[in-house]
C-alpha cells in the first residue's frame, strides 16, 4: 500500500508532538509531586513543633493525662489538613490519635521514635497504622528541659498523590486540547506543502528534476553542435 508524502509529515508531526508532551507530562508529575512533598513537610514540622510548644499540652502530657489531652487535641485536629495528629508519652505510648482514639495506650509504630525522645525533630517516610506517610515529629518539653512526649503530625501519601494527580489531570485535559489543536494544524500544514509542490511526492519531484536536468543537457549539446 502506498502512503502518500503528506500522510506520511502528518504522522511524522503527530508523533513527534505526542512523545514531547508525553515527556514532558512525566517531568510535570514528578516536579509537581516533589514541591507537594516539600511543601508538606514543611507544613507538618511547623504544626508539629507549635503543638509541642503549647504550655497546656506541656503540662497534660508530663503528668500522662490521656482525658485532658483528647478534647484539647480534638480542638486542634479539627482546625488541621494533617491526615492525622497523634501524640505520644516518652516512652513512645499514644496519649492521643485523631483517627484511631481506641489505640490509645498501644506503641507508636514506624521505628523513627528515638531521634525525637533524645530531643530532636524529624521529618521522615515511614508505614504506620494508617499507611504509608510524610510525618514530622518534634519532642515535647517539661518546664526542666526534659523530654516528656512526642508530636506526630502526618499526611498519607495516599493523599499527597492524589493531590499531585489532580493537578497533572487538570494539565493533561489542556495537552490534550493543545494536541488537537496541534493535529489539526499538522494536518493543514502538510495540505499545505502539498499544494505548493502541486500535489507531486518527493520521488515524483526527484524524478521531474531528473527528466528537467538531461533536457537542459540535451539542448546545451544542441547548441553546442549547431554553433
Amino acid at each position: 500500500m502506498k502512503v502518500s508524502f503528506q500522510f506520511k509529515l502528518f504522522i511524522s508531526l503527530v508523533a513527534f508532538f505526542s512523545v514531547l508532551f508525553a515527556l514532558l507530562g512525566v517531568y510535570y508529575y514528578f516536579d509537581a509531586s516533589h514541591q507537594l512533598y516539600q511543601e508538606m513537610s514543611a507544613r507538618a514540622k511547623i504544626q508539629a513543633e507549635e503543638i509541642a510548644l503549647m504550655p497546656d499540652l506541656r503540662q497534660q502530657v508530663a503528668r500522662e493525662d490521656a482525658l485532658a489531652i483528647k478534647p484539647f487535641m480534638q480542638n486542634i485536629a479539627a482546625h488541621s489538613d494533617a491526615s492525622f495528629i497523634v501524640i505520644g508519652d516518652k516512652r513512645g505510648v499514644h496519649l492521643f490519635h485523631s483517627v484511631h482514639p481506641e489505640w490509645v495506650g498501644t506503641r507508636l509504630v514506624g521505628g523513627d521514635n528515638q531521634p525525637v525522645l533524645e530531643g530532636k525533630s524529624t521529618t521522615t517516610i515511614r508505614k504506620g497504622g494508617l499507611g504509608i506517610s510524610l510525618r514530622s515529629k518534634a519532642p515535647i518539653f517539661d518546664d526542666a528541659g526534659r523530654v516528656v512526649g512526642i508530636v506526630s503530625v502526618g499526611y498519607l501519601t495516599s493523599y499527597l498523590d492524589s493531590i499531585t494527580l489532580a493537578k497533572v489531570i487538570n494539565i493533561f485535559i489542556a495537552a490534550v486540547l493543545l494536541l488537537i489543536a496541534l493535529f489539526i494544524f499538522s494536518w493543514y500544514f502538510t495540505r499545505s506543502i502539498k499544494k505548493q509542490i502541486f500535489s507531486l511526492e518527493p520521488r515524483e519531484i526527484g524524478l521531474l528534476v531528473r527528466q528537467q536536468k538531461a533536457m537542459m543537457e540535451s539542448i546545451y549539446e544542441g547548441v553546442i553542435v549547431i554553433d
